[in-house]
């Protein structure tokens, strides 16, 4: 044999051999592009993921401001009632109370009144009892008169 034929016989057997071996790494190529292909989608969606945490923490930003604007609400809110009930304590509770204190002395002048008013009143239905009976008296002298003339 020849060394050509040689040759050509070992590179048969080499190619009969190395076939299966071959036919895995095409195998393994295949497998290894569908990793890469899951891996790309698997990119995209942790870039998906990452956006919406974005949006997520700038939500939760506004939320805070919000919380932070309502906590000052109220505590100006807070404040504010304190001074309202300072108020009603230290000036409107001593305003009813002098009010009541001069109701009581307009009651009490009042009831004084009313009994002089009372007694001019007694005095008003005598006197007008008194003109009546003047009347009267007036009309039997004025018919004793007319009878004796």
């Amino acid at each position: 044999m020849a060394e050509g034929e040689l040759l050509t016989a070992i590179a048969g057997m080499l190619d009969g051999k190395l076939e299966p071996v071959m036919q895995k790494l095409t195998g393994l190529e295949d497998k290894m592009t569908g990793m890469e292909d899951k891996m790309s989608g698997l990119e995209n969606r942790i870039s998906g993921l990452e956006d919406r945490t974005s949006g997520i923490e700038g939500k939760a930003v506004g939320l805070e401001e919000k919380v932070s604007a309502i906590q000052k609400i109220t505590a100006e809110t807070k404040n504010e009632l304190t001074e309202v009930k300072l108020h009603i304590e230290n000036v409107t509770d001593k305003n009813i109370t002098l009010l009541a204190e001069n109701y009581c002395n307009l009651v009490n002048k009042l009831d004084e009144n009313n009994k002089v008013t009372d007694v001019q009143l007694a005095y008003q239905i005598k006197v007008n009892f008194l003109i009546d009976d003047m009347e009267k008296m007036k009309k039997e002298i004025a018919q004793l008169k007319s009878h004796i003339a």
